[in-house]
C-alpha cells in the first residue's frame, strides 16, 4: 500500500461503536433524580449557598506546559518546560513572562513533575517580592491542583528519583502556602479536569453513578457555591460514610481514603486548610460548575474569592488570567524541533559521531 493511501473505515462500524458508547454515558442520566433530590437535601441543610457581587482584585496566575510525550532519543527523554506568568485584573496588568526550560533525563521522564516545581518556585519568588513590596496583587491562581499529588497517587510504585522530584514539589507548595498566609494573599487551583465522586460517597454511599463537577452543575445556579470540606474534613468523612455503610460500599471506597491518608500525610496540617469548593460563575457562558481548592488568607474570605473569580470568567467558564496564562505555556511543535536541531547542533561541535549517536530519534517514523 503506498504512504497516499488511506484506510477507509465504513460509516456503520464508526456508528456501531458510538452507539455502545451512548449507552455508556446515558447511563449517568439514571442518577438525576437522585442529584436533584440531593440538591434539595443540601440546601435545606444551608450548605449551598450565594457568594457577593465581585469585588475588584488584582490576580497573579502562573501555568507550565510541557512536552509531552518527551522528545524521545537513544541518550534518553529531552523535556521542553514552558513557565508562563500574568497580572491581570481590575486594578492591574503588566507584560506576561515566558520563560523557557531544557531538561534532560536518562533512564525516566520526569518532564511533568519538573514543570510543576518550577511553576511552584515561580510562584514562591512573586509572593517573595510582594512580601518586599516590589510586587501588587490580590489573589493567586494556578492550573490543576493547589496541593499537587502527583507523588501521592503513584507513591507504590515510585522509584527513589521520582519520589524526591515529587517531594520537591509538596516542600514548595508548602512554603508557597506559608508564604501566602504572611502577605495575606489566597491562593486557589483551578482543577478543569475532575472526576471525582466524593460527594456522592459522602452523601450517598457513592450510590449515585456522576462525578461531583456534573453532579454540582445539575445543583447549582450561577452565583452560587458548595463547600465539600478541607482534604481532612473529606477524609473524615469519607471514612465515616465507609463504616456506616460497610461491606461493599466500604471496601469501594478504601482506595479513595487509602489516597486521602496519604496527601494527608504528605501535606500534614495544610490539608486542613485548603477547601474543596464548587461553584458556578454569575456569567453563564458555560453550564458546567467549577471546582477549585481554596487557600483564604488576608481579608479575602471564601466568598469574596469566588466572587473576584466569577467576575474574571472568560468564555470557557474559567478565570480568564488563567486561560490566558494557559495559552502562554504551551509548547509548540515548532518549540520542539528548535530545541531538538540547536541541542543537535551543539553536541555536534563537541563530538560529531557521538551526537548522531545520542540524538538519534527512538522511533523515526514519529517527528519531533
Amino acid at each position: 500500500m503506498s504512504s497516499e493511501e488511506e484506510v477507509y473505515v465504513a460509516p456503520e462500524v464508526v456508528y456501531e461503536a458510538v452507539r455502545e458508547v451512548a449507552e455508556e454515558v446515558f447511563e449517568q442520566a439514571k442518577g438525576v433524580d437522585e442529584v436533584l433530590e440531593l440538591g434539595k437535601e443540601l440546601r435545606g441543610k444551608g450548605l449551598i449557598n450565594k457568594f457577593p457581587e465581585a469585588r475588584e482584585a488584582c490576580f497573579y496566575s502562573v501555568d507550565s506546559g510541557y512536552t509531552s510525550p518527551p522528545i524521545e532519543v537513544a541518550g534518553g527523554f529531552i523535556g521542553v518546560i514552558q513557565v508562563a506568568e500574568v497580572l491581570m485584573g481590575h486594578s492591574c496588568g503588566g507584560p506576561p513572562r515566558v520563560v523557557a526550560h531544557v531538561r534532560h533525563y536518562s533512564t525516566r521522564d520526569l518532564t511533568e513533575v519538573e514543570a510543576r516545581l518550577l511553576e511552584r518556585r515561580a510562584l514562591l519568588k512573586r509572593l517573595e517580592e510582594k512580601k518586599e513590596g516590589w510586587a501588587r496583587f490580590d489573589i493567586a491562581v494556578v492550573d490543576g491542583e493547589l496541593l499537587y499529588r502527583g507523588g501521592v497517587e503513584a507513591e507504590p510504585t515510585l522509584s527513589q528519583e521520582e519520589w524526591l522530584a515529587h517531594w520537591r514539589v509538596a516542600e514548595e507548595t508548602k512554603s508557597a502556602l506559608r508564604l501566602a498566609g504572611e502577605t495575606g494573599t489566597p491562593l486557589v487551583g483551578v482543577l478543569k479536569r475532575s472526576y471525582s465522586r466524593d460527594i456522592s460517597a459522602v452523601y450517598r454511599a457513592g450510590g449515585i453513578p456522576i462525578n461531583d463537577r456534573l453532579l454540582m452543575s445539575l445543583v447549582l445556579e450561577p452565583g452560587e457555591y458548595f463547600v465539600l470540606g478541607s482534604y481532612r474534613e473529606l477524609r473524615d468523612r469519607l471514612a465515616e460514610s465507609a463504616r456506616r455503610a460497610g461491606g461493599e460500599v466500604a471496601r469501594a471506597l478504601y482506595p479513595r481514603l487509602e489516597w486521602l491518608e496519604r496527601l494527608n500525610t504528605v501535606y500534614g496540617s495544610w490539608a486542613g486548610q485548603v477547601k474543596v469548593v464548587f461553584y458556578k460563575p454569575r456569567l453563564t457562558v458555560s453550564p458546567l460548575a467549577v471546582k477549585v481548592e481554596v487557600y483564604e488568607a488576608g481579608g479575602w474570605g471564601l466568598p469574596e474569592v469566588l466572587a473576584a473569580l466569577s467576575g474574571v470568567t472568560g468564555s470557557t467558564g474559567f478565570p480568564t488570567p488563567l486561560d490566558y496564562v494557559d495559552s502562554l505555556a504551551h509548547v509548540r511543535p515548532e518549540t520542539r524541533r528548535t530545541v531538538y536541531e540547536l541541542l543537535h547542533a551543539e553536541l555536534s561541535k563537541r563530538d560529531l559521531n557521538l551526537a548522531k549517536l545520542l540524538m538519534s530519534l527512538v522511533n523515526p517514523q514519529k517527528p519531533v
